[in-house]
């Protein structure tokens, strides 16, 4: 949940090249929840809810 939250543009992009090349490394699903649009273009499938809904 916001691993990126409160991390500055450097940092930020640090810890999400570290999880999505983990995801890769070891081929698991990486889920994250997330109010971060920059995100979105290093995604593969977006599900956006709303009121707990797709």
């Amino acid at each position: 949940d916001e691993p990126t939250g409160n991390l500055d543009l450097v940092s930020r992009e640090k810890i999400l090249d570290f999880l999505f090349n983990k995801s890769q490394e070891y081929k698991k699903t990486l889920i994250i929840a997330t109010h971060d649009p920059f995100i979105l273009d290093r995604v593969d499938r977006i599900i956006q809810l709303s009121k707990g809904k797709r």
